[in-house]
This record gives structure tokens, sequence and C-alpha cells, in this order.
């Protein structure tokens, strides 16, 4: 009889200790794949609402690229094929990083010009902060760094606005940590793509809207300009090694509105 109690009071100690151990894996295994997938949303959507108006230069299902804002100066004065601007945190930008610098007209729409750091900006510092301050009476006390002189053929206008960008790539390819599932990868202007989301399902995918339009998985030409809103759709599935419990699966969509770009 104590043998027999004994084994029937294991049986259910094991029992419940197994229906814990798995219930408590499955709560672990769902939370990092929901977390996985926030992070993939999380991280686009907090870089693509800054997208200014044109920015978006490819849009596919498993790829698009967008030009997005270092930063915005004011010329200050202007010159032929030149001007002297003022940027909050000119000398922290990573030059590497510039893809280019765009221009605004009178309508409020940016045109693109592809260029390197180190030819946009010719000089910095104190002696352009004066020419500025001579010129147009800026206010350069404490802030002579962010005081410099970009190229730009044609010229410039007194207080018009020039914005430097880089570009940002995202895409959903094949994974290199885990090669039977796909990842999300990002890049940036000079840097090669670099895998920051694994475990990512063939569900994946992006979205486009135009005005007055539904969803759809690729647009090209002149209608880029008019995207305002980019939808993720992110997928992601783990498999327990163990085989306690099935595999669980999540999915996870966000809308992300354009909010600068019309």
């Amino acid at each position: 009889m104590a043998l027999t109690l004994s084994s029937v009071i294991v049986a259910l100690v094991s029992s419940v200790f197994l229906t814990q151990n798995n219930f408590y894996r499955f709560v672990i295994q769902r939370t990092r794949v929901q977390d996985n997938l926030r992070v993939v949303t999380d991280l686009i959507a907090s870089e693509v609402r800054g997208v200014a108006g044109g920015g978006v230069t490819t849009a596919e299902s498993r790829r698009f690229v967008v030009r997005l804002p270092i930063g915005m100066a004011g010329v200050c004065r202007a010159e032929a094929g030149a001007g002297h601007v003022y940027m909050p945190g000119l000398s922290q930008v990573y030059g590497n990083e510039v893809a280019g610098y765009a221009r605004q007209d009178p309508g409020g729409n940016w045109t693109y010009t592809t260029d390197t750091w180190s030819n946009l900006l010719t000089s910095s510092g104190s002696g352009d902060a004066n020419s500025c301050l001579t010129t147009s009476g800026a206010d350069t006390v404490g802030a002579t760094a962010d005081f410099g002189r970009f190229l730009i053929p044609g010229g410039t206008t007194l207080g018009e606005i020039v914005m430097i960008y880089r570009e940002v790539e995202f895409k959903i390819d094949r994974s290199q940590l885990d090669p039977k599932t796909l990842a999300v990868y990002r890049g940036v202007t000079g840097d090669t793509l670099r895998e920051f989301a694994t475990g990512i399902t063939p569900n994946t995918k992006f979205q486009y809207r135009l005005p007055s339009s539904p969803y759809q998985n690729s647009i090209t030409g002149a209608s880029l300009a008019l995207i305002e809103n980019i939808r993720v759709t992110a997928s992601a599935i783990a498999t327990d090694s163990i085989g306690g419990i099935k595999s669980y699966s999540y999915e996870w969509t966000v809308g992300i509105p354009l909010r600068n770009s019309n």
C-alpha cells in the first residue's frame, strides 16, 4: 500500500510539474516571438515617420528605401554656387551617412541631390559664423560650430532651407543566423545591410497606400512621391525544440503614416 500511494503521489507531482513547466515555456516562447516582432515594427516606425515629401525611393513587398533628414540648415548668407548656413548639430554630423541634400521650393516640395558630405561642406566654424553675422545679423554666440558653407550649384537664397539626408533601406531576406527562416535587415548610406530580427515567416511584407486608395504591394514611378502610409505586417513562428508544446506563431501589423510627406 505504501509503495502504491508513493507511486500515485509521484505521478501526480510529476504531472503537475510537467504541466507547469510546459506552460512556463509556452509563455516564454510567446513573449519572445511577440517582442521580436514589436522590435521590427517599432524600429521601422520610429524612423519612417520622419520621411519628407518625395522621400520614398523604392517601395516593394520585401524591400523599401527612404530618405531621412539628418538636419535642416537655414541659409544666412547667399552666394553664387554656395551658401553659408546655420544648422544645429552641424559639427556632430557623421559624414559617411550623408547621401545628399535637398532644397525646398516655395510650394513646399523637396528636390533631392545626391552628394557626399566632404564635397557639400566646404568649411565650418567661426569664419562662416562671422559671414552670417555680418550679412544677416545672425546670433552666433556659443554656436560658431553650427555654421558652415555648403557648395550648392546654382547658388542659394537668403532664408532658404536646405535638408541634409541619409538613405535607409529595410529588406526581408533569408536569415544568416537561421537559414530556415527569413529575417529583416536594415542598412544606412555607406554601410552594409545588418540583420536585426530573425525567425520571420514568408507572410511578412511591406505595403503602401496612396491617397484615397487601398494598400498595394509595390509602387513605382511618380506615384512614389504620393505614398502617405507604409504598412508593416510582421509574422514569426517559434518551434519548441524540446517537443513539449507545439510551435507558436504570431502576426503583428502596424500602419505608419508619413506625417511630413505630403
